[in-house]
């Protein structure tokens, strides 16, 4: 991490730097850790104990004093939020290459959700942002992110890459299909660019359910699935759902007792359809489940999505599952803004300061799935228990912490009364993700 760290390009003139850029990024990250939840706290808490060893001792940097949050906005206000993208690629790819991303494949492609958040409203004009008319007739002003996650159906989630929503056009109001469509032909470029040989499989709510956007994918060979609403795609639906009660044989009925869901699924492979004014048309395999889901209470709901893999008796329950998966990315922005991670609390709004935290707190939310999402708390327990082999400690995280909030609780005060000792790690242990 120090070294990707190390490697943002740093837009301050050298003769002026007393901090190195990845000790102050590493500040900006514990702060969104739940050390600090404002700049002035910041200033409250900088001083504690054994805080100052332990950003040097994390960052590998030798500071003197804490940096002062005004130091930290200054170097934000520089900073090119796009150099954070570039350490969210080197760790999906040194997280690829160490081959511990295997739960977030499927058939061989990487599932990545997408949709877009809000994390700063104002009444007045906020730098790289759009505006809206309220329906008493005021302004308001607000930053937009598009972000790609990668996704799991066990519900591990991490970021891959941000692009921020921006009123492109000047004063103009801000229209969500327009801007928000524009931000993901910006991202899919960017991505391409990035991972050129990657495959991934993109999970899309339905405003990307349109001829540009699927034939983008099927030009980059990228899967996806994308969910489908009648009143969104109302004659697609028409069409889709006469040919799917046409043909009776696609048809599974599914009972998960264990889960407590029981629905049928129905599907239908080649479904042609050109919008009106579009200059192409697409073809799609779309599939419907209907029943009872276990988030439902009982009552009887519907999933509708389509996708370019084809449909067949033996993957329609595995497909739904995948599409399923797509509400992740929603619950990762519940998280970020519900946790320590606050993400819609601003440090500064001043040039880019309010988009640099954004993209820390993508970093932040990685190493803190890094901390509560993989083995390693089996590993320390064992060695500092017994000192068994594999298979001793299970579920080790669950038992000494009990929640996720508990554990970013804990983390907040060690860090701030006990200093880091990082002989005492185990070294060359096999971290994998846990998905017990």
């Amino acid at each position: 991490m120090n070294q990707f760290l190390s490697e943002v390009d740093d837009p301050r003139e050298r003769w002026r730097v007393t901090y190195d850029a990845q000790g102050l990024l590493w500040c900006m990250i514990l702060q969104r850790l739940g050390l600090a939840d404002s700049a002035r706290n910041w200033e409250d808490v900088k001083h504690c104990g054994p805080l100052l060893p332990n950003i040097n001792a994390l960052s590998g940097c030798d500071f003197e004093d804490a940096p002062h949050s005004d130091t930290l906005k200054y170097f934000a206000a520089r900073l090119d939020p796009g150099e954070l993208n570039k350490v969210l690629h080197k760790c999906f790819i040194r997280l690829r290459t160490d081959k511990r991303l295997e739960l977030f494949k499927h058939g061989g492609y990487f599932r990545i959700a997408v949709d877009a958040t809000e994390f700063h409203t104002s009444r007045h004009p906020l730098p790289r942002c759009c505006r809206r008319r309220l329906a008493n007739g005021e302004a308001e002003y607000f930053q937009s992110a598009l972000v790609v996650s990668l996704v799991t159906r066990s519900g591990i989630r991490i970021p891959l890459h941000v692009e921020f929503i921006e009123n492109n056009e000047g004063a103009g109001e801000y229209d969500k299909q327009d801007c928000e469509l524009k931000a993901f032909f910006r991202m899919a470029g960017k991505l391409r660019k990035a991972f050129p040989r990657q495959s991934f499989h993109l999970l899309l709510d339905s405003l990307y359910f349109t001829a540009g956007v699927i034939a983008l994918l099927e030009s980059h060979r990228w899967k996806y699935t994308i969910v489908w609403k009648d009143q969104a795609a109302p004659k697609f639906s028409a069409l889709a759902r006469k040919e799917i009660a046409r043909r009776t044989s696609c048809r599974l009925a599914v009972d998960d007792e264990e889960n407590g869901e029981k629905y049928v699924c129905s599907w239908c492979n080649g479904v042609s359809h050109k919008p009106a004014g579009a200059e192409r048309g697409y073809v799609v395999n779309a599939f419907r489940a209907e029943g009872t889901f276990a988030w439902s209470e009982g009552r009887r709901s519907t999933f509708a999505f389509v996708t370019n893999q084809r449909l067949n008796k033996e993957n329609i329950k595995e497909e739904l599952q995948n599409g399923r998966g797509r509400w992740q990315i929603e619950t990762t922005f519940n998280v970020q803004k519900n946790s320590e991670l606050a993400l819609e609390r601003s440090f500064g709004t001043r040039k880019n300061v309010s988009l640099v935290y954004f993209m820390t707190i993508q970093i932040a939310f990685l190493i803190r799935t890094l901390m509560t999402s993989t083995n390693y708390f089996d590993k320390l327990l064992q060695q500092e228990t017994t000192g068994s082999t594999l298979g001793s400690a299970m579920n080790a995280f669950a038992r000494c912490h009990r929640s996720v909030k508990a554990f970013m609780q804990h983390l907040k005060i060690s860090l701030l009364t006990q200093p880091i000792r990082l002989g005492r790690l185990p070294r060359g242990v096999h971290i994998v993700f846990n998905t017990s």
